[in-house]
């Protein structure tokens, strides 16, 4: 009978178990990742073609993170109402992009941890072969 390598096989099976997270998470949270034009409110997005209509106009701004960001808004917004749309939009994608992150990253890195330390708790039971 030949002997079992428990580590390699644990660690191939981490591998792979791992992978198959990341890949699962990835493809729900890719969203996190796409471009997405903040819109100021619903009213602009009804007629996205011929925003003039509903009393909207398109803007380009730049928030603070260095994004542009083309934003459809009501005439009356000013310029600084649009960086603070621009910029709670930008807050708000990279929270998103940082909880997707720690999400995909997170767990299999705590398996991983939690398996160096059950094999460590492990070789702790086993007897000491005392060198005469």
């Amino acid at each position: 009978m030949s002997d079992v390598h428990w580590v390699r096989g644990f660690l191939r099976a981490w591998i792979v178990c791992s992978a198959v997270w990341m890949a699962a998470v990835g493809w729900g949270n890719y969203e996190a990742f796409l471009p997405q034009p903040p819109s100021a409110t619903s009213d602009c997005s009804l007629d996205y073609k011929n925003p003039e209509a509903a009393g909207c106009k398109w803007s380009t701004i730049k928030a603070s993170d260095g994004s542009t960001y083309r934003i459809q808004a009501p005439v009356a917004y000013t310029q600084a109402d649009l960086a603070d749309i621009a910029q709670e939009h930008a807050n708000a994608r990279k929270a998103a992009r940082a909880a997707a992150g720690a999400m995909t990253f997170l767990p299999p890195l705590a398996l991983l941890i939690a398996g160096f330390v059950i094999r460590w708790i492990i070789r702790g039971f086993r007897p000491v072969n005392p060198t005469l």
